[in-house]
């Protein structure tokens, strides 16, 4: 260890023990001032090596804006807004409790991976394959290039659709309607299949100047989305983008991004979220309250998943939630009832309308079931809870399979930590799977299944493939080898 990284490891301990003293000092609550301490420390040591350990950081970001804001507006700030859940004090310390448990698994996991791949050393001879790797990103590039600017395009048609279409009818009455708001002819389609081009485009590793434009419409499509109410999607676009580009500072010889431009997109962060927390009143309709602190509402509007556990606790035996499925692949069953191919053949018996109680009742939704007993008619009007992937992770396999599940997400998260010249599946699942890890802290444990799986996910990933696969066969001979590792050369000089 050298004595940069020495200063730093003794900076965040230092940093460390002075947070977790001031938290058992000033918080009333024990279970939340160990849960905040544990959380303080992971990522305080996370930092010292924020390139290594960009997604774990990311991750854990998520993880608290969606799981420990709410607690933490009230159990530090003392902040109490409205809340469909009102729990116990021993169901929230439960809840906090699982959250530390949580965050100690994923950090186990995650440890584990990068330990085994420490020990194991792999011997990568492309010397053989290396001119046909080439030939293969470079035709990659080209056919996922345009599909991305393409399919991007069309999101954002129909975002500025979506847009005003909730802007007219308010946020929450959008879920319970019927009005489609996608773009017709199929074109729908290729919008919600828009990420793996992006990503498939991406792991060619593009130049800078060639990877600008898709980006930038990657970029404006979410914030037109979140514009129209679903405040995460640009939280996660950025944090996507700028793990990307921590990755390329790795893999190429130029900065795609340094340091003080992440420190100014921290510093501009409080903005970030005083926008993001006024999307609240327009988004419905209503008139902005001026004098309600902008980040604490934030926080605590937005970090309210972890209220699912406290429901789930204490309605865990009486049957307001179903115990013949598992919740925990709800969205993975729900996919496989109600796919094309089941349609065909007669197997699609679980085509439940959402914001039904049918679907409440009968659906594979833990969410669902519990808004609809805790608010039964604002649930048919349209409002929902998210989603809580610890919630499912114990109402399926107890506080066990919350221990397994979370381990387990920490070993796939430390098995996408960076991207390899002329791998491009490899850095296609990275960067698929990292859009998708994002989200899980505000939903189903199986969503990144369910998305990495998804039928036509595959299918425009096979498509894309096959095109790239004709392209390079057609064009072998004038594509030049020769000029393409010099300008690959040229780029990383």
């Amino acid at each position: 260890m050298n004595r940069k990284k020495a200063l730093s490891l003794m900076i965040a301990l230092l940093i460390s023990v002075i947070f977790c003293v001031w938290s058992f000092c000033f918080i009333e609550n024990i279970a939340f001032a160990a849960l905040l301490s544990c959380f303080m420390c992971i990522f305080s040591l996370f930092l010292c090596d924020y390139k290594g350990n960009i997604v774990m950081l990311a991750f854990l970001i998520c993880f608290f804006v969606f799981l420990m804001g709410r607690p933490f507006a009230y159990e530090v700030i003392g902040y109490s807004g409205y809340a469909v859940i009102h729990a116990s004090s021993e169901t929230n310390n439960f809840v906090y409790m699982c959250l530390t448990v949580s965050l100690l698994s994923i950090v186990c996991g995650y440890l584990l991976c990068r330990f085994i791949k420490a020990c194991v050393k792999i011997n990568n001879n492309k010397k053989d394959n290396e001119h046909h790797g080439i030939l293969d990103t470079a035709a990659f590039g080209i056919v996922s290039k345009y599909a991305a600017i393409v399919f991007y395009f069309l999101a954002i048609i129909e975002n500025i659709s979506r847009f005003f279409y909730i802007k007219s009818v308010g946020y929450t009455a959008s879920y319970a309607m019927d009005f489609d708001y996608g773009l017709p002819y199929g074109l729908h389609y290729f919008v919600t299949m828009a990420p793996v081009a992006l990503s498939l485009f991406l792991a060619t590793l593009p130049k800078k100047r060639e990877a600008f434009f898709p980006v930038l419409l990657f970029i404006i499509s979410n914030i037109i989305f979140a514009a129209s109410g679903n405040r995460f999607e640009i939280v996660s676009c950025l944090l996507t983008v700028v793990i990307y580009f921590v990755w390329r500072n790795d893999t190429d010889k130029i900065k795609w991004i340094t340091g003080k431009q992440i420190l100014c997109l921290v510093a501009l962060s409080p903005l970030l979220i005083t926008v993001m927390h006024y999307m609240i009143y327009w988004r419905e309709g209503n008139e902005v309250k001026a004098n309600i602190d902008p980040i604490v509402s934030f926080m605590h509007s937005t970090g309210g998943s972890s209220t699912i556990i406290a429901g789930t606790k204490e309605h865990e035996d009486d049957g307001v939630l179903r115990d013949d499925i598992f919740y925990s692949f709800g969205t993975v069953l729900k996919g496989l009832n109600n796919n094309i191919f089941a349609k065909l053949i007669g197997f699609n018996q679980d085509d439940l309308k959402s914001q039904t109680a049918d679907y409440a009742r009968n659906g594979y939704a833990l969410s669902a079931a519990l808004a609809y007993h805790y608010a039964p008619n604002k649930y048919l009007a349209g409002y929902g809870m998210g989603g809580c992937y610890i919630a499912e992770l114990y109402y399926d396999f107890s506080l066990f399979g919350v221990i397994v599940g979370n381990a387990f997400l920490g070993i796939i998260i430390g098995l996408i930590r960076k991207l390899d010249k002329n791998r491009v599946l490899h850095n296609f699942l990275c960067l698929y799977l990292l859009i998708l890890f994002l989200r899980l802290p505000r939903d189903s444990f199986d969503y990144p299944l369910a998305g990495l799986f998804n039928l036509k996910n595959v299918l425009i990933f096979v498509v894309l493939v096959l095109m790239a696969r004709y392209l390079n066969s057609k064009n072998r001979n004038s594509l030049n080898m020769k000029g393409i590792v010099n300008d690959s050369d040229e780029e990383n000089k």
